[in-house]
């Protein structure tokens, strides 16, 4: 009689992370097709949508490194994705830290750097705001916008403190 294998010690496809679909798009960065990205984007939201908070935090980053650097145009195709609404609550969790004064963390000072320059990329490749994600444009989001910036403009306020 045959040894019968266990499912589970050998499943019938390879689960990639993470990190190993970031590798993949960064090394094709310069090259990836809107159908390329949206399938990564897809396989992101997935996975992101088993964890939270810190680990989130740097699975986001790492996402956010390996996307950076695609091309405007190709970003902008895919802006109104849903991986880009998961942005939206860290970021906004992270100014609110910001203007509490708390001190932020290695991966918090990380996204707080790096989603502007995403949102730069697209804002600055089109001139349609259908194209633009929804996320910033968020009430609740505008609202934490609005509180840093008046925070900001108080009299004797030093917005590198923190």
């Amino acid at each position: 009689m045959y040894d019968q294998q266990q499912p589970s010690q050998y499943p019938l496809r390879y689960s990639h992370s993470i990190t190993d679909y970031c590798e993949m798009i960064s090394s094709k960065a310069k090259a990836i097709s809107t159908a390329e990205l949206t399938h990564f984007l897809d396989k992101f939201v997935r996975l992101l949508k088993h964890s939270r908070g810190k680990e989130q935090l740097g699975k986001l980053n790492d996402i956010l490194y390996a996307i950076i650097p695609i091309s405007g145009s190709i970003l902008v195709s895919v802006a109104q994705h849903k991986f880009f609404t998961l942005l939206q609550t860290p970021f906004a969790e992270i100014i609110q830290s910001w203007i509490d004064k708390s001190q932020l963390n290695e991966d918090q000072s990380f996204l707080f750097r790096i989603i502007p320059k995403l949102l730069r990329k697209l804002f600055k490749n089109t001139n349609d705001i259908d194209f633009y994600p929804s996320w910033p444009f968020d009430s609740s989001f505008i609202k934490i916008i609005g509180s840093c910036l008046t925070n900001i403009s108080k009299p004797n306020k030093n917005i590198f403190e923190h």
